[in-house]
């Protein structure tokens, strides 16, 4: 469970991410030049600072960036819900179904646990088939982070 945040706790997440804080570690150096970091508890502090990732190398094997949710931009899937915060897991979208199972993977959003079957409630309306993927992720991205595949919708 994600601690809450105080108001100004708030307040300097919004001005890491200004400052364009991408891990801890860096969000950590930040906090110390952040003009209101005086006003910060302990307690606040770390919660801010467990928001990012570890600094390590465990988004090499990735093309994409890992902080920001990125929406896709087809017009046929919803807007997705999503809170910036760690995801836990993995939801694949499906675009048709035939015979027992689904036919095109499309895309996959990462959630929290908060927000992942208000996700799949949404793909569901939408009328595509979402599958919560079962097992712990293997790679960091933040609540309502989509991927959209590049053979999508049929393309080659």
């Amino acid at each position: 469970m994600h601690t809450v945040l105080t108001p100004i706790a708030r307040v300097a997440l919004t001005a890491l991410d200004a400052f364009g804080a991408t891990d801890a570690a860096t969000a950590a150096k930040l906090l110390d030049l952040w003009s209101r970091r005086a006003e910060l508890t302990p307690a606040d502090i770390t919660a801010i600072v467990t928001r990012y990732r570890p600094a390590t190398n465990d988004q090499a094997a990735s093309d994409i960036p890992p902080i920001g949710i990125m929406r896709i931009s087809a017009p046929e899937l919803p807007e997705l819900p999503g809170c910036e915060l760690p995801s836990a897991v993995r939801i694949e979208i499906y675009s048709g179904r035939s015979g027992d199972g689904p036919d095109s993977l499309d895309a996959q959003v990462y959630a929290c646990p908060d927000h992942s079957a208000p996700i799949m409630a949404a793909l569901t309306r939408a009328g595509y088939f979402p599958y919560l993927v079962p097992g712990s992720l293997d790679i960091y991205r933040t609540c309502g982070y989509v991927y959209r595949f590049p053979t999508a919708g049929g393309a080659a």
